[in-house]
């Protein structure tokens, strides 16, 4: 496979964010100042995706990605679907780099699929909790939240040990 240079690696990304925010913004997902907030957050996940310590998250799965925050704030603000977009981003990013190491397909599926299962997992227990998206009443929101972390982490930590021994 032909190594991407720095500059298609960034059109690759830039496209796959643009895309992301009109898809979002034209199918009524969003209202336009949510929309604003979405591609800041598509920003900043591939900016913190981008870190050599993602790379280390992925080989060592007891570290926790620092794009992990950004794609727990996105499912507390828009809910685990668009959460699960910034997470795909976050999961895409490294592996379009040019760097020395080489990502294979099954790999990066791997990745992209314990990161939707256990971002949607969250949702639901964050859901099922009385968890809302978008605004907050803070001392009634911590249970719901936790219980999002745990799902988080359970599924990301069960799924990795089954699918990826």
């Amino acid at each position: 496979m032909a190594a991407l240079t720095r500059r298609s690696s960034a059109f690759v990304v830039a496209a796959f964010c643009l895309g992301a925010v009109l898809l979002v913004h034209f199918t009524g997902g969003a209202p336009i100042e949510r929309t604003l907030v979405l591609s800041v957050l598509l920003v900043a996940v591939v900016l913190a995706s981008s870190a050599s310590v993602e790379d280390a998250a992925t080989t060592d799965r007891s570290l926790m990605p620092p794009s992990f925050v950004i794609v727990f704030t996105s499912l507390l603000l828009f809910g685990p679907h668009l959460a699960a977009l910034v997470g795909a981003a976050a999961v895409l990013t490294p592996r379009l780099r040019p760097a020395a190491r080489t990502y294979a397909l099954v790999q990066t599926l791997i990745e992209v699929a314990l990161l939707l299962a256990s971002v949607e997992a969250a949702g639901l227990a964050h859901q099922w909790l009385g968890g809302t998206s978008g605004s907050f009443a803070w001392p009634w929101q911590g249970v719901p939240i936790a219980a999002a972390l745990i799902a988080y982490q359970l599924t990301r930590s069960t799924l990795s040990e089954i699918v990826v021994p």
